[in-house]
């Protein structure tokens, strides 16, 4: 994930590399966000969006950004990501990404008074 850790008003990029057990045409990715285990954000999109389709079997890797509105609340967040090709039964992916939200004051080192 870069920024690490994220802040608000900051665009997170997070890079997952993975393997393709065999070659897929389509697919679709579930995004949820839950802030202090309470879900807060939902998302579907095409799997093609994140990588580039088809993919071969073998190494790829998924790429997102993420916006985090100057609201943000710091605190503890968690992104699960899943995948799933043609056959909805046969999940491709399912990840958990752990990581915090700090305030921009933290991040750059300064004190809070």
């Amino acid at each position: 994930m870069s920024p690490d850790p994220p802040y608000p008003g900051s665009t997170a990029s997070f890079v997952v590399e993975a393997v393709a057990d065999t070659r897929l045409e389509s697919g679709t990715l579930d995004i949820g966000v839950s802030y202090h285990g309470f879900p807060i954000y939902t998302q579907s999109q095409d799997l093609c969006d994140a990588t580039s389709c088809p993919v071969k079997k073998g190494p790829l890797t998924l790429t997102l950004e993420e916006s985090f509105p100057i609201i943000t609340p710091p605190g503890p967040y968690t992104v699960r990501l899943s995948a799933v090709g043609v056959d909805p039964i046969a999940p491709l992916l399912c990840l958990d990404v752990d990581f915090s939200v700090v305030p921009q004051s933290a991040r750059n080192g300064a004190s809070a008074e």
